[in-house]
């Protein structure tokens, strides 16, 4: 009976605590562990509680703003690894510390993957004038493609192989980079172990790939280490306390100083690297500082102007090229509501690359908006 009592006395005390830390607690907006904004407090009418729109909210409320959520968030995930889960919130927990994303073959919709090489071959025959040597197009496979025997065992997960060989034979008025044989070969990291993206070695893999299809002689760069404690996207989705830290490398470019970005139509104080992303928890920005609807590179040096289509994978490519052209305008379709086509004549573009990474690419549907 005393037994009993003291179990329920401190139930209570639990919940109070965490009731009364919610409640004291500032709100916040965004949380960096989780890589996401949060939910601010609903708006209570009479309408809302009828329709039962401000209970939804409110529990919506409650559980993002929980007093220690991240810590709770993150010993959630690091019980399920420690009792033997193979994934957790979307991601599986791979060999030697890394976290790939979970996405199955029958998660895949080809009609969407078909439809986006349609919009890409539809747009490089609108653009065929400039010629077949000065339109690119680069599908980058991701880590689980590369990296699958460190997938759990039985691991059900998409071709990438199959549909970037599909989406390299259908292209007909532009060069395809290949990519895929060479990063099955390479002993360089190419992957973080805890982001989606490829590392900045990764990167300049593709960039020499990308130079030798267009016979073109790639350049040689010096590394220098940005940071050493990133902890990126998929480790957001699962944090556990034991995971590994990724190091973020930069690789200095020989007139930096000659590069000037414009972000919005304003410049910026930085040219390629915000190197104040040291302090935030997504590292992965100090490439341009993010993602915009549009920007733009100029360079003193470069000829003629680059129009690249992306996802956020060019960002840490693009520093390789940027040099080479007079203007690099770079365009995100998901953000980006001019025309391509206006984009095209306005600043009168001489070479085109469109740059994806294979699950961006079988799942964004934004993409076919380059036709317009």
């Amino acid at each position: 009976m005393k037994k009993g009592i003291i179990t329920t006395v401190s139930f209570l005390l639990f919940i109070a605590v965490f009731s009364l830390g919610t409640f004291f607690t500032p709100s916040r907006e965004f949380s960096e562990n989780e890589n996401r904004p949060l939910a601010s407090f609903p708006k209570i009418d009479a309408e809302s509680v009828i329709s039962g729109k401000a209970q939804s909210e409110l529990n919506t409320y409650v559980s993002d703003q929980m007093f220690l959520r991240d810590f709770l968030v993150s010993l959630k995930s690091s019980v399920e690894k420690t009792a033997g889960m193979r994934e957790s919130g979307g991601v599986y927990f791979a060999q030697d510390g890394y976290y790939i994303k979970k996405l199955s073959e029958q998660a895949v919709d080809d009609n969407i993957f078909l439809k986006n090489l349609n919009a890409v071959n539809t747009f490089f025959e609108n653009n065929k004038k400039l010629g077949k040597s000065h339109i690119t197009f680069i599908l980058a496979p991701t880590a689980g493609g590369i990296l699958g025997d460190k997938l759990p065992a039985g691991t059900d997960y998409f071709d990438q192989k199959s549909r970037i060989k599909t989406a390299q034979n259908s292209i007909k008025n532009g060069t395809f980079v290949e990519l895929y044989d060479d990063y099955l070969k390479t002993d360089e990291s190419i992957y973080y172990k805890t982001d989606h993206h490829w590392t900045t070695r990764g990167a300049y893999l593709a960039y020499v790939n990308y130079c030798k299809a267009l016979n073109k002689e790639a350049k040689k760069y010096e590394s220098e280490v940005f940071s050493q404690d990133f902890r990126g996207t998929l480790y957001s989705k699962a944090p556990y306390f034991g995971a590994e830290h990724d190091t973020v490398e930069l690789f200095k470019l020989q007139n930096e100083d000659d590069l000037t970005l414009f972000i919005g139509g304003e410049k910026s104080d930085f040219s390629i690297y915000d190197r104040t992303k040291a302090d935030v928890k997504d590292k992965y920005t100090v490439f341009f500082g993010g993602n915009y609807p549009q920007m733009r590179i100029e360079s003193k040096s470069g000829k003629g102007n680059l129009l690249v289509i992306k996802d956020s994978y060019a960002n840490s490519f693009l520093p390789f090229i940027a040099e080479d052209f007079r203007s690099t305008t770079v365009v995100d379709p998901r953000y980006c509501q001019t025309p391509i086509s206006q984009i095209v004549e306005d600043n009168k573009i001489t070479d085109i690359l469109i740059l994806y990474n294979i699950e961006s690419f079988v799942s964004d549907e934004y993409i076919p908006l380059i036709t317009l």
